[in-house]
């Protein structure tokens, strides 16, 4: 397929809909981004690319249940980007930004509280107190 011959990305519909643009430099993909990074207490510039952001994702040398936590916000946000794309394309649900920051969150607590027998700190608090659970040892 040719780059012309790309839809419309069903969240703006201000460019072409790449897997990059989707997940990243869409602006509502970008305002999703930030506002898990705010909520981690980072400031960032927004990388070109997808790999770039996996580098970066991975760039951090963090330990224990925060690292966890890390990733798996990295993944919830993926994966919910995706999601809320296809129920945009498929069901025509509206692509609204803070709901998938929440959604994103509550993946990666629940995620993370599943996988790892996270026992003292419910997906709440999980989502309310991020900074506090972050310095949390397994």
């Amino acid at each position: 397929m040719l780059a012309s011959e790309f839809e419309a990305c069903p969240s703006c519909n201000n460019a072409n809909e790449t897997p990059t643009h989707l997940l990243l430099l869409c602006d509502c993909a970008w305002k999703v981004w930030s506002a898990i990074l705010a909520w981690w207490k980072f400031e960032w510039i927004c990388p070109p690319n997808l790999l770039a952001l996996l580098q970066f994702w991975n760039s951090f040398k963090i330990k224990s249940l925060e690292r966890l936590l890390w990733l798996g916000c990295f993944y919830a946000v993926m994966w919910t980007i995706w999601t809320s794309r296809n129920e945009k394309v498929f069901n025509n649900k509206a692509f609204v930004v803070e709901e998938i920051i929440d959604l994103s969150k509550t993946r990666m607590a629940i995620w993370v509280k599943r996988k790892f027998d996270v026992k003292d700190y419910s997906v709440d608090d999980i989502k309310r107190c991020l900074e506090g659970v972050r310095k949390v040892k397994l």
